[in-house]
Order: structure tokens, then sequence, then C-alpha cells
């Protein structure tokens, strides 16, 4: 998995449960935890979260998009057209 997969899905898994622990998602996506380390310093410095002892919590002013699930039978008619 990519870098900005992985981050892709540490926002949606926040999206949905406001927190994430360092730990757990390291065991999740099969990375050390200093990749999520990273991934996390990434995401804060764009404003999306805010970093904890040991994991994040999702940003008050964060703009989650919808999961794909959702995004997906949005305006199909026009994505039938492209």
């Amino acid at each position: 998995m990519f870098a900005v997969e992985r981050q892709s899905a540490i926002m949606t898994y926040l999206g949905e449960r406001k927190t994430l622990l360092t730990q757990d998602a390291a065991q999740h996506f099969g990375v050390t935890e200093e990749t999520i380390r990273r991934d996390l310093r990434l995401l804060e410095r764009q404003g999306l979260i805010r970093r904890t002892h040991g994991g994040a919590i999702l940003h008050d002013d964060a703009v989650i998009e919808p999961p794909l699930s959702i995004r997906e039978g949005i305006n199909i008619p026009g994505k039938n057209k492209i």
C-alpha cells in the first residue's frame, strides 16, 4: 500500500471513529509505528488531524471525503457520461 492510500485510509477511519491509536493502526496496515507517526505528522501539518499521545484525533475543522461506497452512488448519470 502506498503512503497516500494509507493516509487516506487513516482519514476514513478517523471520520468513522474520531480517534486512532498508533499501535492499532500499525498492526492494521502491517507497517511500523514510526511509519504511522510519519503519516500522522503529515496529516497534522495539513490541518486534518490533531496528534495526541499514542495516536490522533480528527481535527474539528477537517472536511472528510465520504467513503468510496457512498461516492459511487452519487451523480451516476454524470459519471456514466464520462
